[in-house]
């Protein structure tokens, strides 16, 4: 052995102190201690063998990077208590780094990187519409802080120009080879691109290797048949487009914010970005930046903070996603429950840790982009206020964006689209599909189609669609949106009765809280128990399949049957296929992406839904509450159920004349207490309410002979 795997050995001895070495399968070990045995090995055992060994591998380089700094971080942690007791901050800092010792060294449990690779590959792997959605940080997040640290006309510029430069970035490679650095083709700004990718701010191909290698029993190409090795491959690629679009917001931002901190060597966040990381700034100064084996470049004192601050505010606005970044409550077993809930923690701490100038313009940013329900807090706001409608203001229903699309249409008149306002440019896609037809007018000499939404009007008249360019209007605005904060929806959970009963709003709440891990087994059950559509329908598994699969056999349906079926098997969206618009959407829907007549279409029915639903069980729960008064005897509450009707009429009368036919008229509460009546003494007496079901009681009765339904006397016997 070397002098180098010698002490890696002794290292690897030492480690067993503190039960941290890791060993070989216990079931292979027992195969080849067995003596004479290694010469009779079969083929299959070969590959147990490489597989046992490539699962050494990888878990003993994780723990023994551990363990190289272990000693080291204990040494500092004696050294510094020894200045305890001298500030708070002081003792902060040592609680920090024993909490990182015990539970980011010492503590080597499993962090459930298979389910979260799973999870990564089934909500995001292959899907263009994911990765483009990732896309949106550099315009909602990246534009308005460099706005705030740099100013709106500098920093906008800047970051436009970046991001033309950077769509078609060099390889790894280029930043990072002695040779290109001898021959003095990397300058200073390709050096700090270069510096940043060493350091592991613009961390290479991090999504594809993590997806993959989260999923084996080893490393890529050791061990395993072609079958796992197929499915390393399959991992891999699955995340390289989400991963190409992360590598291109860094590189931009780091790019933008390096420029900017160049020509603004006076502006506030460079002396923030300094004084934070000192020691890397004074590192900087002396050692200078360039490849490995290469002349180091030495740096100027503005180009050294220049790079401390593009770093800075890359990982401030892109966010940093290393486990010793994570809350506590976010690493092991509980991240697979929050295992995308990392991005909106950062977000929200990014919104709360900056200043007024940021969060001024990250409201006007994110409200051109995702609208007023774009909005931190949003999702969340509207539950909280559907719930309390319903419990503090005598049962009412308020939707908010039902309300905020009555609002705008009454003060507009249609002239502005409540959509628009509600969800921003990202409603009617950026506006893309009107650029280009608009464009295509210069060839064709028709007009443009204009920012309406496709759809007909009463008389049947297409609006809306295209003139010269068959692109179609995709729904952008729940990619933009930063998503509810809370866990569960209180509106769905404690607001007025909806589409679903109580069961099914507890079930559907548990399954939000549970995660997009476990979210996979409910929505397994429940296609295994769904008897609406049969086991054949591609449709019936969609709600299983990985998100790139699904959006494919959505668009196959919609190729090979013309239509996209709702409940019951009701054709609720048709496609013609000699349309080419129509044809686009269903290949935009192949890629991942939804169009707005389909969501629209959506979103109208489910308003409906609930509104009805919302009205049916008001007028019911009322004409149950006058029976129970009758029922009870007791003037007081049968005053008090007349009350409540009579305000319920009037107040659709008055407030919702949409609603008339759910007033309750004088038939319809007569008709209802005799049901009533007549169901409660049939049910007392244990027949059937319905004849056809008549003889199922009997037959279950003559199972039960046990079963009373009356055991008092006849009065004349008492």
């Amino acid at each position: 052995m070397s002098p180098v795997q010698l002490d890696t050995l002794n290292d690897l001895l030492e480690a067993q102190k503190f039960g941290l070495q890791p060993t070989l399968d216990p079931r292979f070990q027992r195969k080849y201690q067995v003596p004479g045995f290694a010469s009779h090995v079969p083929s299959h055992v070969a590959f147990d063998a490489r597989r046992s060994f490539a699962k050494f591998f990888f878990y003993g380089s994780k723990y023994y990077a551990k363990l190289a700094y272990r000693d080291q971080l204990v040494a500092k942690i004696a050294e510094a208590e020894r200045y305890r007791g001298q500030s708070n901050e002081v003792g902060k800092i040592i609680d920090f780094m024993q909490d990182h010792l015990a539970n980011s060294i010492d503590d080597v449990k499993s962090d459930w990187g298979v389910m979260k690779g799973a999870i990564f590959t089934i909500a995001m792997g292959g899907s263009v519409a994911a990765a483009t959605a990732n896309a949106t940080q550099m315009i909602g997040i990246a534009a308005p802080y460099l706005s705030d640290k740099f100013g709106d006309f500098r920093a906008m510029p800047e970051l436009i120009k970046a991001m033309g430069e950077k769509m078609r970035p060099r390889k790894r490679d280029y930043y990072l080879s002695k040779e290109n650095a001898n021959n003095g083709l990397l300058g200073f700004e390709d050096r700090a691109l270069g510096y940043a990718i060493q350091t592991g701010r613009i961390t290479e191909t991090m999504a594809p290797w993590l997806a993959s290698l989260s999923h084996g029993s080893g490393l890529l190409n050791v061990g395993g048949n072609r079958l796992q090795n197929g499915w390393l491959w399959f991992q891999e690629k699955s995340a390289l487009m989400f991963e190409t679009i992360e590598q291109w917001n860094r590189r931009t931002v780091t790019t933008a914010a390096l420029r900017l901190a160049m020509k603004n060597p006076q502006a506030k966040i460079i002396d923030e970005a300094v004084n934070f990381n000192q020691a890397e700034y004074q590192q900087l100064l002396t050692n200078g930046i360039g490849p490995e084996g290469a002349p180091k470049m030495p740096v100027t004192d503005q180009q050294a903070r220049a790079i401390i601050t593009a770093n800075y505010i890359n990982e401030k606005v892109n966010f940093n996603y290393a486990s010793v970044f994570k809350p506590r409550i976010m690493r092991g077993k509980w991240g697979t429950v929050l295992v995308f809930k990392r991005y909106i923690q950062s977000l929200y701490y990014l919104i709360g840790q900056e200043g007024r100038g940021f969060l001024f313009r990250y409201l006007i940013y994110t409200m051109f982009l995702g609208g007023f329900m774009g909005e931190p807090f949003m999702e969340d706001l509207a539950g909280i206020m559907k719930a309390a409608a319903w419990w503090m203001f005598g049962g009412k229903n308020f939707d908010l964006e039902d309300q905020a699309r009555e609002w705008v249409h009454n003060l507009t008149n249609d002239k502005i689209p409540a959509d628009m306002i509600l969800h921003g440019a990202s409603r009617r896609g950026w506006g893309v599909a009107a650029l280009l037809d608009m464009l295509g007018s210069y060839a064709t000499g028709k007009p443009g189609r204009g920012l309406e939404a496709p759809h007909q009007d009463a008389k049947g008249n297409l609006i809306g669609g295209y003139q010269n360019v068959p692109v179609p209007v995709l729904d952008r605005s729940r990619a933009v949106s930063p998503g509810a904060l809370l866990p569960v929806d209180l509106g769905a959970l404690f607001g007025p009765p909806g589409s679903e009963d109580t069961n099914k709003a507890i079930a559907a709440s548990a399954q939000k809280a549970s995660g997009a891990a476990f979210s996979v087994a409910f929505n397994l059950y429940k296609a295994a128990m769904d008897q609406s559509t049969p086991y054949s329908d591609l449709k019936h598994w969609e709600r299983v399949m990985p998100r790139a699969l699904a959006s494919l056999s959505t668009a196959f349906r919609g190729f090979t049957t013309g239509q996209d079926t709702g409940p019951g098997g009701a054709a609720s969206i048709k496609y013609d296929l000699h349309d080419p618009e129509q044809v686009a959407e269903l290949i935009a829907q192949a890629i991942g992406y939804q169009p707005l007549r389909k969501q629209a279409h959506w979103d109208a029915i489910m308003a409906q839904s609930e509104e009805t639903k919302f009205w049916e069980i008001s007028r019911k729960s009322l004409m149950l509450k006058y029976f129970n008064a009758i029922q009870d005897g007791r003037p007081d509450n049968l005053d008090d159920a007349r009350a409540a009707i009579r305000n319920f009429n009037q107040e659709i009368q008055r407030d919702h004349p949409e609603a008339r036919g759910m007033q309750i008229t004088a038939d319809e509460l007569h008709q209802s207490i005799e049901n009533r009546a007549k169901t409660k003494q049939l049910r007392e007496r244990g027949i059937a309410i319905k004849k056809s079901e008549q003889p199922i009681y009997r037959h279950i009765q003559s199972l039960y002979p046990e079963s009373t339904i009356n055991v008092q006397r006849p009065a004349g016997d008492r």
